[in-house]
């Protein structure tokens, strides 16, 4: 290897320490406001079971000392496709339904003695196209990443909506899955009701900024 591959590949390593180097970190988690909820259908009736408890850690690293915050929104960062790490999970013995015995049944189909977490954790984003909605700018998205239900883990596509702000991030968006994708049987109750295989997975979250470094 001659003198001038080695300079190359040894300026490209510092220039990758430098940026991480001083790289700053900012690290998010929902708040009360988030909601994450399910909805499905059956021979009998739609039903719908929401989230009681939910853990959601962001965190977004600028290696890039030229990009600035604008009007210290982390949206520049976004649209700069900073790296970022977004991780969810949910237990799922704290989905709840206002359906009488819908919960038990539920558990049960999810697996939830076995597979106490859904959890996803993104693997890819992009922040699209705009719109305007009253005074605020929507921003869209589009993300991929590892959804695991019940033991059996997928790769997953959504399309949502994001604003922000100084403090917070909202994310909104829905998408749906088939209990088959994830090997669940969809659950017939006295072989009179049969729930459908598609199940719609909806969420508005709030993520708000608790440090950064």
């Amino acid at each position: 290897m001659n003198k001038f591959v080695i300079r190359s590949i040894n300026n490209v390593l510092v220039v990758f320490l430098f940026s991480f180097l001083f790289a700053t970190e900012y690290s998010y988690q929902n708040n009360a406001n988030s909601k994450l909820w399910l909805e499905g259908d059956s021979t009998m009736h739609r039903f719908e079971s929401f989230a009681t408890a939910l853990d959601v850690q962001l965190t977004i690293v600028n290696v890039d000392t030229n990009i600035k915050l604008e009007k210290k929104n982390p949206i520049s960062f976004l649209k700069a496709k900073a790296p970022i790490s977004l991780k969810i999970s949910m237990p799922v013995n704290k989905l709840i339904s206002p359906t009488l015995g819908l919960d038990g049944n539920l558990w049960g189909t999810l697996k939830a003695d076995k597979y106490p977490n859904i959890k996803f954790e993104l693997k890819d984003y992009s922040v699209g196209g705009t719109f305007v909605s009253g005074n605020e700018t929507i921003y869209k998205v589009q993300t991929s990443g590892l959804l695991t239900i019940a033991g059996e883990q997928k790769v997953i596509t959504m399309d949502g909506e994001l604003r922000a702000d100084s403090q917070s991030i909202w994310i909104e968006g829905k998408k749906r899955i088939l209990m088959t994708d994830f090997n669940i049987k969809p659950p017939s109750i006295l072989f009179v009701v049969n729930v459908n295989n598609e199940i719609d997975i909806f969420y508005k979250l709030q993520l708000d900024c608790t440090s950064v470094k």
